[in-house]
């Protein structure tokens, strides 16, 4: 074989591999860099949050000038756990006891021309993936059982001007009641029964017959005494409603106080009245309900009840 020749190859060869090498070293410095992030003197964020060193990797940035061409960098009022090269590469490694924030000052200097730019640092701790959000709770205040009144939100409008609800003009009302478990019973704490559900008071007067809309949104309803709504817009949202007893959610609307006029034969000293028809009669409440399940005590018994 030809001395010359073979020479000729193994050069050739050998300068492929060097350009092979050198492509590759490129092309990981290149991924390096740009797996840094890239940030420019006054567009670098005001406020970087960092995390302990067990869980996160050093803070780093490759700090750039956007007016200087190949500036020197440095930097004033970091702590010792913070470092910067000449050509920009910001690094913070938080320490274990980096608790507090601090301020860097990133200054690029070329020849008689500079620029800088302020952030803060805020190291804090990372929360493990598997940790508890509550993880402690003081035994002198036990959480409260899931039908408390202390789970329970009430919202409630009323009408600025009058309108024809049962049987008369009146100012009606608004109102949506959530909470974990909303019971519906006489003497409960949570008042609800009694503020919302019960058609007269003590005295015998209609204390709920201006609730034009009524809505409930909770994990579970329980009914445990019968709940009237008269002619009431009746909402319930829950993954379960459960009667309890003899009880059911009623909607039937107030009746007229005073019957149809009847024909009154003349006198000798009044004239005969005529007869007139009564008023229509109104219309029963609806009721929406979306729920997962509803649990009664028996098959063949109906809960709710829309008369009218």
């Amino acid at each position: 074989m030809n001395t010359a020749l073979f020479h000729q190859k193994k050069l050739k060869f050998s300068l492929i591999s060097i350009a092979f090498i050198f492509f590759i070293f490129s092309a990981l410095s290149l991924f390096a860099e740009e797996s840094i992030p890239a940030v420019y003197i006054g567009s670098i964020p005001d406020q970087i949050h960092t995390y302990d060193p067990a869980s996160m990797k050093p803070l780093e940035l490759q700090i750039k000038s956007s007016s200087l061409i190949s500036p020197n960098f440095s930097m004033e009022g970091a702590p010792a756990s913070c470092s910067i090269s000449a050509g920009g590469l910001f690094q913070y490694t938080p320490a274990p006891g980096d608790n507090s924030s601090f301020t860097v000052n990133v200054v690029a200097v070329k020849d008689a021309l500079s620029e800088s730019q302020e952030f803060l640092i805020m190291p804090g701790i990372k929360i493990p993936e598997d940790a508890k959000c509550l993880n402690y709770v003081n035994s002198s205040f036990p959480v409260p059982e899931t039908e408390s009144k202390d789970y329970i939100l009430i919202t409630e409008t009323k009408s600025d001007l009058d309108e024809y609800f049962n049987t008369m003009n009146r100012k009606t009302r608004t109102a949506t009641v959530s909470g974990m478990t909303v019971v519906i019973q006489k003497g409960h704490e949570n008042g609800l029964y009694e503020r919302f559900c019960s058609y007269k008071d003590g005295s015998g007067n209609d204390i709920n017959a201006d609730m034009k809309e009524f809505t409930i949104a909770a994990e579970r309803i329980i009914v445990r005494s019968k709940a009237y709504f008269p002619k009431t817009r009746l909402n319930l949202f829950a993954n379960e409603i459960v009667f309890e007893g003899d009880v059911a959610v009623d909607t039937t609307p107030i009746v007229f106080s005073r019957q149809a006029s009847n024909y009154v034969p003349a006198t000798s000293t009044s004239p005969a009245i005529d007869a007139k028809d009564g008023h229509d009669g109104e219309t029963g409440g609806n009721i929406r309900i979306m729920t997962g399940k509803i649990t009664v005590p028996d098959q063949g018994k109906k809960y709710f009840i829309a008369n009218g």
